[in-house]
Protein backbone atom coordinates (compact mmCIF):
# COMPACT_ATOMS: atom_id res chain seq x y z
CA UNK A 1 0.00 0.00 0.00
CA UNK A 2 1.25 3.50 -0.82
CA UNK A 3 1.33 6.46 1.56
CA UNK A 4 -2.01 7.86 0.29
CA UNK A 5 -3.76 4.55 0.95
CA UNK A 6 -2.21 4.32 4.40
CA UNK A 7 -3.26 7.89 5.20
CA UNK A 8 -6.83 7.24 4.04
CA UNK A 9 -7.05 4.03 6.09
CA UNK A 10 -5.71 5.86 9.13
CA UNK A 11 -8.32 8.60 8.69
CA UNK A 12 -11.10 5.98 8.44
CA UNK A 13 -9.94 4.41 11.70
CA UNK A 14 -9.65 7.84 13.29
CA UNK A 15 -13.21 8.69 12.22
CA UNK A 16 -14.49 5.41 13.66
CA UNK A 17 -12.66 5.98 16.92
CA UNK A 18 -13.87 9.59 17.30
CA UNK A 19 -17.50 8.59 16.70
CA UNK A 20 -17.44 5.79 19.29
CA UNK A 21 -17.84 6.03 23.08
CA UNK A 22 -14.32 6.00 24.50
CA UNK A 23 -15.46 4.42 27.78
CA UNK A 24 -16.10 1.15 25.95
CA UNK A 25 -12.52 0.88 24.68
CA UNK A 26 -10.22 -1.75 26.19
CA UNK A 27 -6.60 -0.70 26.52
CA UNK A 28 -3.62 -2.78 27.51
CA UNK A 29 0.11 -2.39 27.50
CA UNK A 30 0.51 -3.89 24.05
CA UNK A 31 -3.02 -3.86 22.67
CA UNK A 32 -6.07 -1.73 22.07
CA UNK A 33 -9.57 -2.98 21.29
CA UNK A 34 -12.51 -0.70 20.66
CA UNK A 35 -15.83 -2.21 21.71
CA UNK A 36 -17.18 1.29 21.14
CA UNK A 37 -16.82 0.93 17.37
CA UNK A 38 -18.81 -2.32 17.43
CA UNK A 39 -21.46 -0.80 19.70
CA UNK A 40 -21.68 2.31 17.53
CA UNK A 41 -22.46 0.08 14.56
CA UNK A 42 -25.00 -2.30 16.08
CA UNK A 43 -26.80 0.01 18.52
CA UNK A 44 -28.92 1.19 15.60
CA UNK A 45 -30.27 -2.35 15.19
CA UNK A 46 -32.00 -2.11 18.56
CA UNK A 47 -33.49 1.30 17.83
CA UNK A 48 -34.67 0.42 14.32
CA UNK A 49 -36.16 -2.90 15.43
CA UNK A 50 -38.10 -1.19 18.22
CA UNK A 51 -39.47 1.57 16.00
CA UNK A 52 -40.37 -0.94 13.27
CA UNK A 53 -42.34 -3.06 15.72
CA UNK A 54 -44.19 -0.05 17.17
CA UNK A 55 -45.22 1.28 13.75
CA UNK A 56 -46.10 -2.18 12.40
CA UNK A 57 -48.40 -2.87 15.36
CA UNK A 58 -49.78 0.65 15.70
CA UNK A 59 -50.62 0.99 12.00
CA UNK A 60 -51.71 -2.59 11.45
CA UNK A 61 -54.20 -2.81 8.61
CA UNK A 62 -52.65 0.10 6.71
CA UNK A 63 -50.52 -2.25 4.63
CA UNK A 64 -47.44 -1.70 6.79
CA UNK A 65 -45.35 -4.78 7.48
CA UNK A 66 -42.22 -5.02 9.60
CA UNK A 67 -40.18 -6.57 6.76
CA UNK A 68 -40.10 -3.36 4.76
CA UNK A 69 -40.58 -0.90 7.61
CA UNK A 70 -37.31 -2.15 9.06
CA UNK A 71 -35.28 -1.46 5.93
CA UNK A 72 -37.07 1.83 5.25
CA UNK A 73 -36.00 2.95 8.71
CA UNK A 74 -32.49 1.55 8.38
CA UNK A 75 -31.96 3.45 5.14
CA UNK A 76 -33.38 6.67 6.59
CA UNK A 77 -31.16 6.51 9.69
CA UNK A 78 -28.21 5.81 7.41
CA UNK A 79 -28.98 8.88 5.31
CA UNK A 80 -29.52 11.02 8.41
CA UNK A 81 -26.25 9.81 9.92
CA UNK A 82 -24.26 10.72 6.80
CA UNK A 83 -25.85 14.17 6.57
CA UNK A 84 -25.93 15.21 10.23
CA UNK A 85 -22.47 13.94 11.11
CA UNK A 86 -20.87 15.48 8.01
CA UNK A 87 -22.59 18.85 8.40
CA UNK A 88 -21.50 19.11 12.03
CA UNK A 89 -18.00 17.67 11.56
CA UNK A 90 -15.26 19.61 13.31
CA UNK A 91 -11.90 19.75 11.58
CA UNK A 92 -9.11 20.67 13.96
CA UNK A 93 -6.13 22.63 12.71
CA UNK A 94 -3.80 19.98 14.16
CA UNK A 95 -5.17 17.36 11.74
CA UNK A 96 -4.34 19.49 8.73
CA UNK A 97 -0.71 19.80 9.83
CA UNK A 98 -0.06 16.12 9.15
CA UNK A 99 1.52 15.27 5.81
CA UNK A 100 -1.01 14.02 3.26
CA UNK A 101 -4.04 15.08 5.32
CA UNK A 102 -6.43 17.68 3.94
CA UNK A 103 -10.04 18.76 4.22
CA UNK A 104 -11.07 16.57 1.30
CA UNK A 105 -9.75 13.19 2.43
CA UNK A 106 -11.00 13.97 5.96
CA UNK A 107 -14.56 14.35 4.67
CA UNK A 108 -14.26 11.43 2.23
CA UNK A 109 -12.88 9.12 4.94
CA UNK A 110 -15.65 10.15 7.33
CA UNK A 111 -18.41 9.38 4.81
CA UNK A 112 -16.66 6.19 3.70
CA UNK A 113 -16.42 5.00 7.32
CA UNK A 114 -20.10 5.78 7.89
CA UNK A 115 -21.07 3.85 4.75
CA UNK A 116 -18.98 0.83 5.76
CA UNK A 117 -20.55 0.66 9.22
CA UNK A 118 -24.09 0.89 7.86
CA UNK A 119 -23.36 -1.59 5.05
CA UNK A 120 -22.16 -4.10 7.65
CA UNK A 121 -25.39 -3.50 9.58
CA UNK A 122 -27.42 -3.90 6.37
CA UNK A 123 -25.81 -7.22 5.46
CA UNK A 124 -26.20 -8.47 9.03
CA UNK A 125 -29.90 -7.51 8.94
CA UNK A 126 -30.47 -9.25 5.60
CA UNK A 127 -28.87 -12.42 7.00
CA UNK A 128 -31.04 -12.16 10.12
CA UNK A 129 -34.24 -11.89 8.07
CA UNK A 130 -33.06 -14.87 6.00
CA UNK A 131 -32.53 -16.95 9.16
CA UNK A 132 -35.98 -15.95 10.41
CA UNK A 133 -37.40 -16.98 7.02
CA UNK A 134 -38.96 -13.55 6.44
CA UNK A 135 -39.36 -12.72 2.78
CA UNK A 136 -37.45 -9.62 1.69
CA UNK A 137 -36.17 -8.41 -1.66
CA UNK A 138 -32.42 -8.04 -1.32
CA UNK A 139 -31.78 -6.61 -4.79
CA UNK A 140 -34.11 -3.63 -4.30
CA UNK A 141 -32.69 -3.01 -0.83
CA UNK A 142 -29.09 -3.00 -2.08
CA UNK A 143 -30.00 -0.67 -4.96
CA UNK A 144 -31.73 1.64 -2.47
CA UNK A 145 -28.65 1.58 -0.22
CA UNK A 146 -26.47 2.66 -3.14
CA UNK A 147 -28.85 5.49 -4.04
CA UNK A 148 -29.01 6.65 -0.42
CA UNK A 149 -25.20 6.63 -0.27
CA UNK A 150 -24.82 8.86 -3.32
CA UNK A 151 -27.74 11.13 -2.39
CA UNK A 152 -26.46 11.51 1.16
CA UNK A 153 -22.90 12.19 0.00
CA UNK A 154 -23.99 14.95 -2.38
CA UNK A 155 -26.48 16.57 -0.02
CA UNK A 156 -24.09 16.40 2.95
CA UNK A 157 -21.25 17.94 0.92
CA UNK A 158 -23.39 20.86 -0.23
CA UNK A 159 -24.84 21.52 3.23
CA UNK A 160 -21.49 21.29 5.02
CA UNK A 161 -20.32 24.16 2.79
CA UNK A 162 -23.50 26.23 3.15
CA UNK A 163 -23.71 25.77 6.94
CA UNK A 164 -19.98 25.93 7.64
CA UNK A 165 -19.41 26.67 11.37
CA UNK A 166 -22.88 28.21 11.71
CA UNK A 167 -23.93 26.37 14.87
CA UNK A 168 -27.39 27.90 15.00
CA UNK A 169 -28.13 27.04 11.36
CA UNK A 170 -26.75 23.53 11.86
CA UNK A 171 -29.16 23.03 14.77
CA UNK A 172 -32.05 24.36 12.67
CA UNK A 173 -31.04 21.95 9.92
CA UNK A 174 -31.24 19.04 12.37
CA UNK A 175 -34.85 20.00 13.09
CA UNK A 176 -35.41 20.11 9.33
CA UNK A 177 -34.03 16.58 9.04
CA UNK A 178 -36.47 15.40 11.71
CA UNK A 179 -39.36 16.91 9.77
CA UNK A 180 -38.02 15.36 6.57
CA UNK A 181 -38.31 11.93 8.19
CA UNK A 182 -42.11 12.19 8.08
CA UNK A 183 -42.15 13.70 4.59
CA UNK A 184 -40.15 10.95 2.87
CA UNK A 185 -42.63 8.03 3.04
CA UNK A 186 -40.31 6.24 5.45
CA UNK A 187 -43.15 4.88 7.58
CA UNK A 188 -46.30 6.43 6.11
CA UNK A 189 -47.11 5.23 2.56
CA UNK A 190 -47.17 8.10 0.09
CA UNK A 191 -50.41 6.70 -1.36
CA UNK A 192 -52.46 7.61 1.73
CA UNK A 193 -51.26 11.22 1.81
CA UNK A 194 -53.69 13.76 0.28
CA UNK A 195 -52.86 14.45 -3.36
CA UNK A 196 -52.41 18.19 -2.86
CA UNK A 197 -49.58 17.46 -0.38
CA UNK A 198 -48.29 14.36 -2.16
CA UNK A 199 -47.56 16.30 -5.35
CA UNK A 200 -45.04 18.42 -3.43
CA UNK A 201 -43.49 15.50 -1.53
CA UNK A 202 -42.76 13.71 -4.81
CA UNK A 203 -40.07 16.32 -5.51
CA UNK A 204 -38.06 14.71 -2.68
CA UNK A 205 -35.92 11.94 -4.26
CA UNK A 206 -35.90 9.90 -1.05
CA UNK A 207 -39.67 9.37 -1.38
CA UNK A 208 -39.13 7.47 -4.62
CA UNK A 209 -36.36 5.32 -3.12
CA UNK A 210 -38.42 4.43 -0.05
CA UNK A 211 -41.47 3.47 -2.11
CA UNK A 212 -39.23 1.53 -4.49
CA UNK A 213 -38.33 -1.01 -1.79
CA UNK A 214 -41.92 -1.28 -0.56
CA UNK A 215 -43.41 -2.18 -3.95
CA UNK A 216 -42.14 -5.80 -4.21
CA UNK A 217 -43.64 -6.64 -0.80
CA UNK A 218 -46.92 -4.75 -1.07
CA UNK A 219 -47.40 -5.64 -4.74
CA UNK A 220 -48.55 -2.06 -5.38
CA UNK A 221 -46.90 -0.21 -8.25
CA UNK A 222 -47.60 3.51 -8.00
CA UNK A 223 -47.52 5.29 -11.36
CA UNK A 224 -46.09 8.47 -9.82
CA UNK A 225 -43.11 6.68 -8.27
CA UNK A 226 -40.08 6.71 -10.56
CA UNK A 227 -36.73 5.27 -9.40
CA UNK A 228 -34.99 7.19 -12.19
CA UNK A 229 -35.90 10.48 -10.50
CA UNK A 230 -33.34 10.06 -7.65
CA UNK A 231 -30.80 8.91 -10.25
CA UNK A 232 -31.31 12.18 -12.15
CA UNK A 233 -31.03 14.06 -8.85
CA UNK A 234 -27.67 12.36 -8.23
CA UNK A 235 -26.40 13.14 -11.72
CA UNK A 236 -27.37 16.81 -11.53
CA UNK A 237 -26.31 17.08 -7.89
CA UNK A 238 -22.87 15.71 -8.70
CA UNK A 239 -22.19 18.99 -10.53
CA UNK A 240 -22.36 20.76 -7.15
CA UNK A 241 -20.16 18.22 -5.35
CA UNK A 242 -16.66 19.42 -6.26
CA UNK A 243 -17.45 23.17 -5.98
CA UNK A 244 -19.01 22.60 -2.54
CA UNK A 245 -15.98 20.68 -1.28
CA UNK A 246 -13.62 23.24 -2.83
CA UNK A 247 -15.27 26.23 -1.15
CA UNK A 248 -15.64 24.28 2.10
CA UNK A 249 -11.89 23.74 1.97
CA UNK A 250 -11.25 27.42 1.35
CA UNK A 251 -13.32 28.34 4.40
CA UNK A 252 -11.53 25.82 6.60
CA UNK A 253 -8.05 26.86 5.47
CA UNK A 254 -8.91 30.56 5.77
CA UNK A 255 -9.88 29.98 9.40
CA UNK A 256 -6.90 27.79 10.30
CA UNK A 257 -4.40 30.20 8.70
CA UNK A 258 -5.52 33.16 10.83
Amino acid sequence: MNDKSNNFLALILLSAYRSSPSKLNIKGKDYFFSIGIIWNTFKHLIIISGISFIFAVGLKGAGLEIEYLFFNLLLWFYFADIVNSTVSIKIEKSFLEFTGVNIYNLIFSHIYRTSIQWFILLIFSIMLFFILNIDIHETEILIAFSLFTLTGFIYASVMTFLLHDQDFLIEIHQFFMQALFFATATVIPISIIPEVIRNYLLYIPIVHIQEFIKAPITGIQLTYIDIFYPILFILFGAVLLLPSLYFKGKKVYAKTNK
